[in-house]
């Protein structure tokens, strides 16, 4: 499949494969959706909600836990974390029903980034009857900057293994989405290098392995295609080597 064609596919699936999770028979698991999937919390507020809906026909508990999002080494890191404060931490939605659940922030840091997890608690069954399964979503939460924007920097390296990397470096004030990344070859064609998506945080970097594609070779030029919420920008990089 060449870069243009799963472009297409990708920006046609990716809204509704995130927007709702639900498992099937012949499984027993809650089917909730969840809205808003990004949550973010302006710069003049210190709270954002977020709305649950379960759409199965059983009842379904489910509790949320919070994790402080950073970049160590151009990869993300999770920690368990008390800045978030979370109403209701734990409930039950009724089929057909809606919870709104409110989080703030106790600590209002611009740029800073968690992830919201609504976590299903399992009910109890008794054993040979059905499989039980147990939902997970997890979701990114920013705090904004009053102002700015994302500012990347790429930069790609081959290291001693033969192994090729691109890491993109955040200078600017807001976090950015990268869909996908291609490159465009010396006779204008396209092809898709990586289709691992990734958010690169405020000042912070995010790094794609892109494994040891011989035509990448030390001291070579490479043209970057990356693709973002907003569209497609061109990036030109010499491949260093480490």
């Amino acid at each position: 499949m060449n870069w243009m064609h799963w472009r297409r596919l990708l920006l046609a699936f990716f809204p509704i494969f995130i927007g709702t999770i639900a498992v099937g028979p012949p499984a027993f698991a809650g089917s909730f959706k969840v809205n808003p999937i990004t949550l973010a919390i302006p710069p003049d507020r210190t709270t954002t909600s977020s709305s649950l809906t379960n759409n199965g026909t059983e009842p379904v508990s489910v509790r949320v836990l919070t994790y402080r999002w950073t970049q160590k080494d151009g990869t993300d890191v999770h920690q368990e974390t008390t800045d978030l404060v979370v109403s209701p931490p734990i409930f039950t939605l009724a089929p057909g029903s809606t919870q709104l659940v409110r989080i703030g922030v106790t600590d209002r840091r611009a740029g800073g980034a968690y992830r919201v997890v609504f976590e299903e608690i399992a009910p109890q069954r008794p054993a040979g009857t059905m499989v039980q399964v147990a939902l997970r979503l997890d979701l990114p939460l920013h705090v904004e900057a009053a102002n700015g924007a994302p500012d990347l920097a790429w930069k790609a390296w081959r290291d001693d293994s033969g192994a090729i990397a691109v890491e993109a470096v955040n200078s600017g004030t807001r976090h950015q989405r990268v869909l996908a990344i291609g490159h465009r070859r010396e006779n204008g064609a396209e092809n898709l290098l990586t289709q691992e998506m990734g958010v690169v945080l405020p000042a912070s970097s995010r790094r794609w392995l892109l494994g040891s594609g011989p035509r990448f070779q030390a001291g070579s030029a490479l043209t970057l295609l990356v693709r973002t919420p907003e569209g497609e920008e061109q990036q030109s990089v010499v491949v260093q080597q480490r």
